[in-house]
């Protein structure tokens, strides 16, 4: 028994081993996107930029102005940045999200500095501790099998070591709900409903890591409706358990409450930009986003053969069967409600947030946990650990793709700051196009050019409709322009020809042009004086 026992855990210890080497692998590689650009502007500090002057230039006529070289300034000081400074920040400018993870995240950076490793690393590290975590779950609610291979599909999913690193809340969400379902099932099933002695440590653990839970997203919500289903389905008849665990939940809305009010009574328009995801999507195509993101928890596209997503959906279905022979019903609801209620939600507002998979990313570890139990079931034992070989073979390789960003690449501004960064002077001018208004976006680049000090960012939806001469203004022979143009995925060659600019800008002169995920630079000199400069500042 003992042997057994320790076996287990050495198998447990290697699994979580390799899935925080699999997230911490290429950590940094990859540059920030836009919400970990937003994330970074509320770890620091700076979040007010987003909605105040751009640090000394603001706007210039219809163009957005950022000083790069005071941006960068700011961010220098992240480690005087109190946690305090950061909750206010959040109350202020960020109605969507509780402030835990943005905590967190100023620690992190405080203790190891700015940089998009820094940024990422707790999201890395809460990924890496659910892993045990499953394991617990699946233990307990089926055999150590079962919970070995569930926590190996999470390990390596491709989807939760994209999540992994991303510098977002949604891998501690992720944490957050399996370790305090890992409470309840102690609870529920191991007869530990007392609140005494060991009992009362493991229901106070349940109410922690449910509190932290709601601190951290709104989305945990959804967590507690799940375990509220299990509560029904296992004590419905115990009167006893249901008012402990209506207690329970009575501290975690108390502790909650601050947060709630301060929501509730929040006066201060939220930045623009960050509302959910607007217009309406027929009904056939929101059910087909959701079925496109439930596979992508497990299934890697671009890996062939689609002959295992067959294979991936009968286990599924094996796994639903032995659901049915066993008290935890349950989990097929874990696995449900998320995306079902983003549904509702999205049916009801006009809304299509079913697009992003990351809305119900609380449904993967359910699926993992039912997969899991399919393959465990089948017979003789060898066949089994080789469907589970197999599979998590094939979703290794696909996290090592994501990690390198082969998979779900992220736009790279990294590359293009860099590149720019090597080319350009402080009196070269960068211009940005952009078709969205979102500030953030010009910060990407004051990021990572490190030089550049005036970055002007224009919005447009084709970059030929911008008459570069109104911005360029005068300039000597051996200076530079550096034009950005991002997210275009329309272009008209007619209208924009990057290698020849008539008309006013005829005095640019083409140099070269980089294309970079997302994007793409092109580069000019001045070859003769444009005449006056226009006064930006002042013109109406």
């Amino acid at each position: 028994m003992i042997g057994r026992l320790r076996k287990e855990w050495l198998a447990v210890i290697l699994l979580t081993f390799l899935g925080t080497g699999m997230r911490l692998y290429n950590l940094g590689g990859q540059g920030i996107w836009w919400d970990e650009m937003f994330t970074l502007l509320m770890a620091s500090g700076q979040a007010g930029s987003q909605l105040g002057p751009f640090y000394g230039h603001g706007y210039e006529g219809d163009a957005m102005v950022l000083n790069g070289k005071a941006f960068r300034d700011a961010l220098a000081k992240t480690p005087s940045v109190q946690p305090a400074v950061v909750i206010e920040d959040v109350y202020r400018y960020e109605p969507s999200h509780p402030p835990l993870h943005y905590v967190i995240a100023n620690l992190s950076l405080a203790v190891f500095g700015v940089s998009d490793f820094s940024l990422r690393l707790p999201s890395a590290l809460f990924g890496a501790l659910t892993i045990p975590f499953l394991f617990l779950v699946g233990r307990r609610l089926y055999n150590a099998e079962t919970g070995l291979i569930a926590a190996a599909f999470f390990a390596f999913a491709p989807y939760e070591v994209y999540y992994g690193q991303e510098a977002r809340m949604y891998s501690l969400l992720v944490f957050l709900a399996v370790a305090s379902t890992w409470f309840l099932v102690r609870i529920s099933y191991d007869g530990q409903g007392d609140l005494r002695g060991s009992g009362l440590a493991v229901w106070s653990g349940y109410v922690a890591t449910s509190t932290v839970g709601l601190y951290t997203h709104f989305l945990f919500v959804f967590m507690l409706g799940i375990h509220f289903l299990l509560v029904l389905e296992r004590h419905r008849r115990d009167g006893v358990f249901l008012r402990r665990w209506f207690l329970a939940m009575g501290v975690c809305f108390l502790v909650f409450l601050p947060l709630l009010f301060a929501r509730l009574f929040n006066t201060n328009p939220p930045p623009s930009g960050l509302g959910w995801f607007s217009g309406q999507w027929p009904f056939s195509r929101l059910i087909r986003a959701v079925l496109d993101n439930i596979l992508g928890f497990a299934w890697v596209e671009e890996i062939r053969p689609y002959k295992f997503l067959w294979l991936l959906v009968g286990l599924f279905f094996v796994g639903l069967l032995v659901l049915r022979r066993q008290r935890a019903r349950w989990l097929l609801f874990w696995f449900v409600v998320p995306p079902a209620v983003v549904l509702i939600i999205d049916l009801m507002l006009g809304t299509h947030a079913s697009s992003v998979g990351r809305y119900y990313i609380l449904a993967s570890p359910a699926l993992y946990l039912i997969l899991a139990q399919g393959i465990a079931a089948i017979r003789p034992l060898m066949l089994s650990r080789g469907i589970a070989g197999a599979v998590v073979l094939y979703l290794a390789i696909g996290a090592y793709w994501t990690a390198e960003g082969k998979i779900h690449p992220r736009i790279d501004f990294k590359s293009a700051g860099q590149w720019i960064a090597e080319k350009s002077r402080p009196e070269d001018l960068l211009i940005m196009v952009t078709p969205f208004p979102n500030r953030v976006r010009a910060m990407h680049l004051a990021y990572y050019t490190t030089r550049p000090e005036r970055i002007i960012m224009l919005r447009a939806n084709d970059p030929g409709g911008i008459d570069l001469a109104r911005w360029a203004g005068d300039g000597k022979p051996d200076q530079q322009l550096t034009l950005v143009v991002t997210e275009m995925r329309d272009w008209d060659p007619k209208r924009f020809d990057p290698t020849s600019l008539n008309g006013k800008a005829s005095f640019l002169k083409f140099e070269e042009a980089r294309s970079y995920r997302g994007l793409s630079v092109f580069r000019y000199r001045w070859e003769e004086s444009a005449g006056p400069r226009m006064n930006l500042k002042n013109r109406k």
